[in-house]
């Protein structure tokens, strides 16, 4: 701070100052040699030179110190004011204002509100105003305030107040609102001469007072009513009245207690008596609203009469939650009519909060919502009373029980059990039943087998009804109440419905049509497990021969009966849905009957086909089906509606009824049974024929016979051989050559075994059967597992291939580790075999070769073409080879070149390093070389490396380390594995490949550019690519074309998404990502599928359908729906032709 240098004045300068009036105020600014003061006397800021100050130096002021001055004209401009003699006082010195009547408390309301924001203590811009008030006001009266010149304030004077001085009480508003009524002291302020209020105080707020001249009005026009607590929130309530139908809301604020009932807790069914107000809400609505409100002793309020006990009722119209304070109720039909005097009851109401089981919550659209455990349809238990307010007729809980059976029981005294609505039985729509087949406790859901189709139901927990609607349920059905747990295989009866769109159909395990539909099962009940049958027993003890045996899967077959099986009809398949129709029927009889049944939810196709087609046999032309369309873009029809037809029809409309409907079932009948061929696997035999040797053509069976209400497939059981057919004398089988192999199975007990065939030209792995010898004297007689053995290949009358004359070998025979001059290389494709049944003749056609522009179709639309009983398909593997220590495949080109110099280059048998050949190459089993072959290896040959070489999966090792161990080739080598191998004894293939290191190759993807292929008759793919890696750098590469592995050349389109094994540098083994992966959009992201089987359905009009529902067809659809493909079925053909016919 610089120093302020003022000069005190010089003599003749002095002003004189005697006559100046002394005032107070504070130091407000200060200057170089000057400063200014706020002057508590007038509204003025005065001039003040430091020459003035006289009890200090100028530099020890500070803004804001209290000063006492004289007060004058200025000596350069008189009509200005300036201070002189200016004296620091003590902090408190300087009085602002003084109260005009001290301690005296004055009333008033606010005129005009100041503003939220606060200045300091000198300004105005906050201020507001207060019109006094002065009760029993007298002119003479000395309570009147005066102003400064002794006059009195008159009432409704206006004088200001600043924010800061209101003291706002602990509960309520902070600030003040117009027509407030206050208390406050008055002050004048010395500055202004104007009249403030101080220590203001809150007596009453506007909306108050107008809340109390509210309040007198509505109780000049209030009721008194009694009535029952019946639900209660935080700090308000509803209260059911005996004189209206709407609750009566109410405030806590508004419960009268007395003095003596400091401990009392309101709860809900206290009985009250209040007063009953109606005003308006926001909306211009009437609302009922509760006064004085006080307690009654139970027993006090009476809201109805009882009219019956223990009756039974169908619901009509479910209740819905309270909206507001007003019930939307239920409607319930009486199976029988009560009477009440004159009056005859059909149909009483039933409120919400007396729902059986009460309420559950669920999420719908990212939101909780509460439903009822009861629907349209249901049988109640309840009590009928009327209603003391309205004359109405209500259901109320009932002290009346179920017993087992379905016997309604008075109530007992003993049991003392709390009155409720209880659920006698479900409605039959929708109804179902199944068992449980997966339970996922720890996530909330699982999944029902569905009785009457193949399906799965979904489930979550809160699907299942409560336990007390459990108990009166089962005890309905005819089972004890007790609880019934959880877990697979226990039967369920539930509701069903669509739940989504439903999935195209696939073909399952066996050829057996295997539909996956987006089912939801809700109101599940539990029962025990032999509740519901999931399957009709058709015969028992039936004896009847083996017709025929599978050849590829041990212990099943098919067996020839004598006479026709007789199928369920549609009633004992779908028992609920008969039930159903036979029951509405049934109603038309009564009086209070209904005239229609709606679904409440949509139904899936099948199931909606099955009761349309059962409402026609059974309603005899008494019913008919329509659909109410369902909301939004879907196909469906929407949900079914079954209607009685009003109009009686004639005698003889009826007899074409009955004719037709007599007719159509014994049409179906006969479809049905048309079928003396049952089929069985080894889940139909007895424990004991399980262990022992399959049975055999011609051998005699006994077995039941049932009837899977799921599938309609006709079921054996319990079969056992009562007399096998002798064995075929051994110059009846037909000998197919000798093999080797390695005992996979032995049954002592059993006297049989299995043995897995090594041959490495086998396009698949092969188990073959063989008896155990009966005499224990024979040499070679004991087998064990993993024994190496040799044996006669014998086929069997039935196309069975067994093994005959087993001897074991030494040890060692069969190699059990790679070779010590084995190969090494990776796995570019795996092998492939296919069976196809009943099928086109696909015509191979292949345009390289032929010079044809016309690429080759899946099958030919040729009409000629003739079908094949079974065809087998195979495609060999490639490995590429990496490393040759003895050059075994190099020795193979130099002997293959030394021919080719012999013969012309024209020669038609000169083939490619891909290619077979039947010259015998000196190797012995375990891949060692002879003496030849050796002399061979003592050349000097570069060694061949990155080279093509086929295997099939007869070639991988059966023993050993590196071997496959499981038949279904799970275990087999896969793309990208590293393997050992050494040449195979024929060919230019390979043999014994073992699994060295899994995952070895790299893999690289991208896409194909600039595909040039070449012609060249010697080899399938030739030309040349660019391949783009999918990556940030997009790395370039020339491939060669036959390193595409994976298809024909021609298959190949620009851009198309490949992937190949990044060796050195360079690529090898390109395959399309098409060809090696199904990408699915369902379940989580990025799941392969590296299979899809396509399988095309004859009865089905030439539908083609795929194993796997998870795959994305072309359509874009998952499956693949009609019309995918351009090319035509002759099957399709067929088809149309039957249905014409």
């Amino acid at each position: 701070m610089s120093n302020r240098n003022g000069r005190r004045g010089s003599r003749q300068n002095r002003v004189d100052t005697s006559r100046m009036p002394l005032e107070q105020g504070v130091v407000c600014s200060l200057k170089e040699s000057f400063g200014f003061i706020h002057c508590a006397q007038r509204p003025l800021e005065l001039f003040f030179h430091y020459s003035q100050v006289s009890n200090c130096h100028p530099d020890e002021l500070n803004i804001d110190d209290e000063v006492e001055f004289k007060v004058g004209g200025s000596k350069n401009d008189p009509s200005k004011f300036a201070a002189y003699e200016l004296f620091r006082v003590p902090e408190g010195s300087v009085v602002w204002e003084t109260e005009d009547h001290p301690e005296q408390i004055f009333r008033g309301t606010v005129e005009k509100a100041s503003r939220n924001d606060q200045r300091n203590n000198y300004g105005d811009g906050s201020e507001g105003t207060i019109r006094m008030v002065v009760e029993n006001a007298d002119e003479n009266s000395d309570t009147n305030p005066s102003d400064d010149n002794g006059s009195k304030a008159p009432p409704g004077q206006m004088i200001r107040y600043r924010p800061s001085e209101f003291q706002p009480p602990r509960k309520g508003s902070s600030r003040l609102y117009r027509g407030d009524l206050l208390e406050f002291r008055l002050f004048t302020e010395h500055r202004t001469n104007q009249k403030y209020a101080k220590a203001i105080k809150l007596v009453q707020s506007e909306k108050e007072r107008q809340r109390i001249e509210k309040e007198k009005k509505l109780m000049e026009t209030a009721v008194e009513e009694e009535g029952i607590v019946v639900s209660l929130n935080n700090g308000f309530g509803f209260i059911k009245s005996n004189k209206r139908r709407g609750h009566v809301y109410f405030n806590y604020s508004h419960v009268q207690m007395s003095d003596d009932t400091d401990d009392f807790e309101l709860k809900k069914g206290q009985e009250l008596k209040f007063l009953v107000v109606t005003e308006m809400d926001n909306d211009g609505n009437e609302k009922r609203s509760a006064r004085n409100v006080e307690c009654l002793p139970e027993g006090s309020v009476i809201f109805h009469t009882k009219i019956a006990h223990g009756v039974k009722g169908i619901v009509d119209v479910c209740p819905h939650p309270p909206i507001g304070n007003d019930d939307k109720y239920g409607i319930i039909r009486l199976d029988d009519p009560l009477s009440d005097g004159e009056d005859t009851i059909k149909n009483v109401l039933l409120e919400f909060s007396d729902a059986p089981g009460g309420t559950y919550t669920y999420k719908h659209h990212a939101s909780n919502t509460m439903g009822l455990w009861i629907e349209n349809g249901d049988t109640l238990l309840f009590d009928v009373v009327k209603e003391v307010a309205d004359g109405s007729y209500r259901a109320t809980p009932t002290q009346h029980t179920i017993g087992i059976g379905g016997v309604v029981q008075p109530p007992k005294e003993a049991m003392g059990g709390a009155p409720a609505v209880r659920i006698f039985a479900a409605s039959l729509v929708h109804r179902a039943d199944g068992v449980v087949h997966t339970v996922k406790e720890s996530s909330g859901y699982g999944f029902l087998h569905f009785s009457e189709r193949p399906i799965d139901v979904h489930f979550k927990t809160f699907n299942f009804f409560p336990e007390e609607l459990q108990s009166d349920l089962r005890k309905q059905l005819g089972y004890d109440g007790k609880p019934v747990r959880l877990e697979s295989g226990t039967a369920v009866q539930f509701d069903i419905c669509a739940h989504g769109t439903v999935a195209q159909h696939t073909r399952g395990r066996r050829g057996q049509s295997h539909e996956r539909e987006n089912i939801k099962g809700h109101r599940i009940l539990l029962l025990p497990p032999s509740a519901v049958a999931m399957e009709k027993v058709v015969k028992e003890g039936v004896t009847a021969k083996i017709k025929s045996v599978n050849a590829k899967q041990v212990y099943s077959g098919t067996i020839e009966l004598e006479e026709d099986l007789e199928a369920m009809s549609l009633e004992e398949r779908h028992p609920f849905v008969a039930k159903m129709i036979h029951a509405f029927l049934e109603e038309g009889s009564k009086p209070n009957g209904r005239s229609s049944l709606v679904f409440r939810d949509i139904l899936s196709i099948k199931d909606d086909d099955v009761v349309v087609e059962m409402v026609k046999s059974i309603g005899n032309g008494l019913l008919k089906c329509s659909h109410i369309p369902a909301p939004g873009p879907s196909a469906h029809p929407g949900r079914l509606s079954i209607q009685r037809v009003m109009e009686e029809a004639s005698e003889g409309d009826t007899e074409k009824a009955e004719a037709a409907a007599d007719g159509k079932a014994k049409k179906k009948k006969s479809k049905a049974v048309n079928n003396r061929q049952v089929y069985y696997d080894k889940s139909s035999l007895i424990e004991d024929l399980k262990n022992d040797i399959p049975p055999g053509i011609g051998d005699l069976v006994s077995f039941d016979i049932g009837q899977s209400r799921r599938t309609g497939r006709f079921m054996v059981h319990n079969l056992k051989v009562v007399e096998r057919n002798p064995s075929p004398e051994d110059g009846q089988e037909i000998v197919d050559g000798t093999g080797i192999g390695i005992v996979k199975e032995v049954v002592p007990k059993r006297k049989f075994g299995f043995i897995s065939l090594l041959d490495e030209t086998a396009t698949k792995k092969e188990d073959l059967f063989f008896h155990l010898p009966k005499d224990k004297g024979l040499k070679n007689a004991i087998y064990r597992r993993g024994d190496e053995v040799k044996f006669d290949i014998c086929v069997e009358k039935s196309g069975k291939r067994v093994a005959k004359n087993v001897e074991v070998l030494p040890r060692g025979t069969i190699p059990s580790k790679a070779a010590a001059n084995a190969c090494h290389g990776f796995i570019l494709m795996e092998p492939s075999h296919t069976s196809l049944s009943d099928t086109p003749l696909r015509k191979k056609l292949s345009h390289m070769s032929t010079g044809s522009d016309k690429s080759g179709g899946r099958w030919d639309d040729s009409p000629d073409a003739t079908k094949h009983k079974s065809i087998d398909t195979h495609e060999n593997g490639v490995v590429l080879l990496l490393e040759d220590k003895t050059g075994m495949f190099s020795r193979r080109r130099r002997r293959r070149n030394a021919r080719a110099q012999s013969v012309s280059s024209d020669d038609d048998d000169a083939r490619s390093l891909d290619s077979f050949d039947s010259t015998d190459d000196a190797q012995s089993i375990d891949g060692a070389e002879d003496v030849g072959a050796k002399q061979d290896a003592d050349v000097d040959t570069p060694p061949l490396a990155l080279i093509h070489l086929p295997y099939k999966n007869g070639a991988i090792a059966i023993h050993g380390t590196g071997s496959s161990s499981s038949m279904d080739g799970s275990t087999n080598p896969k793309r990208g594995d590293m393997v050992s191998f050494v040449k195979a004894r024929k060919g230019s293939g390979v043999r014994d490949v073992r699994l060295v290191t899994r995952g070895a190759a790299k893999f690289i993807q991208g896409r194909l550019e600039n595909i040039t292929p070449t012609l060249n008759s010697s080899t399938r793919n030739c030309g040349t690519a660019t391949f783009i890696a999918a990556s940030e750098k997009e790395e370039v590469y020339d491939v060669d074309l036959s390193e595409v592995v994976s298809c024909d050349v021609a298959a190949l389109k620009d851009k198309q998404p490949v992937e190949a094994i990044l060796h050195e540098g360079k690529l090898y083994g390109i395959c399309r990502t098409a060809d090696l992966y199904l990408k699915s959009r369902l379940g989580t992201k990025n799941k392969e599928r590296p299979k899809l089987n396509l399988t095309v359905k004859k009865k089905r009009g030439g539908t083609i359908m795929a194993q796997s529902m998870m795959a994305k067809g072309p359509d874009g659809t998952n499956g693949f729906a009609e019309g995918w493909t351009t090319r035509k079925s002759q099957f399709a053909e067929e088809q149309i032709t039957v249905e014409e016919e």
